[in-house]
């Protein structure tokens, strides 16, 4: 099993059920689309609030706790 630390954002969120697959497919290609980042392109849609993303990058290990 993958440390989830290792997961990217997309990969961790069809893990705990947050996106689906196609979902996390339609996003990507907005983001790319947008020159947005993933993270900030779901905050904008309303799919995750920051604090949720925030969350989701210390799990990754890209935010200290209280950053």
């Amino acid at each position: 099993m993958i440390k989830e630390s290792l997961l990217l954002l997309g990969e961790m969120l069809i893990q705990k059920k947050v996106l689906t697959d196609a979902q996390l497919q339609t996003y990507l290609e907005k983001a790319k689309a947008s020159g947005k980042m993933l993270g900030e392109l779901l905050v904008a849609e309303k799919i995750i609030t920051k604090e949720e993303l925030f969350a989701y990058l210390r799990e990754q290990g890209f935010l200290r706790n209280g950053v």
